[in-house]
């Protein structure tokens, strides 16, 4: 399985564990000590998405060096979650794009001048 792949299943568990924590906390009213459990097994996943996703983006010739500056602060713990959703789901194919030019093979001109 390539490394790409698996940056949208990372995000979304990492994404149901911060739900399931933030659930517990305050719906359920559980004290932080008990949800700590979660932060702990939602770390690893954090720190794959923000390598992967920073990985594409430094490997991208697409954009600026200040969009990839900005790209790293945005993955700051704190707001690597919404950062990471908002890459997912608006910036991740502009910055993977790659563009194809068409190859079209033509006759030079000192070629089709020496033909006739």
């Amino acid at each position: 399985m390539e490394i790409k792949s698996l940056l949208k299943p990372i995000i979304l568990i990492s994404l149901i564990l911060t739900a399931a924590r933030l659930i517990a906390t305050y719906y359920f009213d559980l004290p932080n000590a008990s949800t700590d459990l979660l932060i702990f097994i939602d770390i690893p996943f954090m720190l794959t998405y923000t390598i992967i996703a920073l990985r594409e983006i430094y490997g991208s010739s697409n954009i600026s060096l200040l969009e990839k500056i900005m790209w790293t602060i945005g993955f700051l713990p704190g707001l690597s979650m919404w950062i990471a959703l908002i890459y997912l789901f608006l910036a991740r194919e502009r910055i993977l794009r790659v563009y194809k030019l068409l190859y079209v093979e033509t006759e030079s001109l000192t070629d089709s001048i020496i033909q006739h």
